[in-house]
């Protein structure tokens, strides 16, 4: 799950400056991928809990708090963003520039677990829970012992001081993947959604009205979760606006989801 910005002009008590949201979901079931767009005028918690209030798994997310109150509260698994603690030693070591540095050690360590899954991603989920609990529980180990001894060496507002410290706050559910072979290190598929949306927002700007961003939400969805189920989305789209109005029940609707129908 991720969310980001959007403005709409026309929305009811608010000024036309102020900052609403696109909430993105992805489902990650075998052989039916769904993305699910979301629009609403806040980033609260009660969003999220409205959005999962059926849901019942393992969220996956970045370190917002919000997604942490919510997987407390309707007793989910929550997993954490591994590229996101990476990104923050990233940034950190672009901005010392040292290989000795303690961000350069910190990457070295991360970048092990990704050396780890990338040897498992064709495996099946018990062979990749059987080699991460051979492989990356060991590199896990030895990370937390090197990060309870340098976190209090620098200061907190230094990058490395915010890497090394997002890492500590985020580290229960960072090493969340070791419990499942199905459970992803990162949030990397909601990124990877709400991506083409973030890259449309520099050349519309904006939704004219709630309506409007609601649609855009629509229409987000469908075209994103014909994506991830391999499916061109323009005929994708043809093939909905040509049956859709033809047909009346759940069950004429339902072949039109993207593992059922055939184009």
């Amino acid at each position: 799950m991720d969310e980001t910005h959007v403005q709409v002009l026309k929305e009811k008590g608010r000024k036309a400056q102020s900052r609403s949201y696109m909430w993105v979901m992805v489902g990650l079931d075998p052989g039916k991928v769904a993305v699910i767009f979301e629009y609403s005028a806040s980033r609260s918690s009660k969003v999220a809990a409205e959005l999962l209030e059926d849901f019942k798994g393992t969220l996956v997310s970045d370190g917002y708090a919000g997604y942490a109150s919510v997987a407390q509260s309707l007793d989910l698994r929550h997993g954490g963003c591994w590229d996101h603690c990476r990104r923050y030693f990233e940034k950190a070591f672009k901005e010392v520039d040292k290989a000795e540095g303690l961000a350069a050690e910190g990457l070295r360590q991360i970048q092990q677990v990704y050396a780890v899954e990338r040897r498992l991603q064709d495996k099946t989920e018990k062979e990749r829970y059987i080699g991460r609990n051979l492989y990356s529980r060991s590199i896990l180990r030895h990370l937390r012992r090197w990060l309870d001894r340098k976190i209090n060496t620098v200061p907190p507002k230094t990058g490395t001081g915010k890497a090394l410290n997002y890492m500590f706050n985020e580290w229960e559910r960072l090493v969340t993947f070791l419990e499942d072979g199905n459970i992803p290190i990162s949030n990397e598929k909601a990124e990877n959604a709400i991506r083409p949306f973030v890259i449309g927002r520099k050349n519309w700007l904006f939704s004219n009205s709630v309506k409007g961003a609601q649609a855009s939400a629509s229409i987000y969805s469908l075209v994103e979760t014909s994506k991830a189920n391999h499916i061109e989305p323009h005929a994708y789209l043809n093939k909905i606006f040509s049956e859709l109005p033809n047909m009346s029940t759940l069950d004429e609707i339902e072949t039109l989801l993207p593992w059922n129908v055939k184009i």
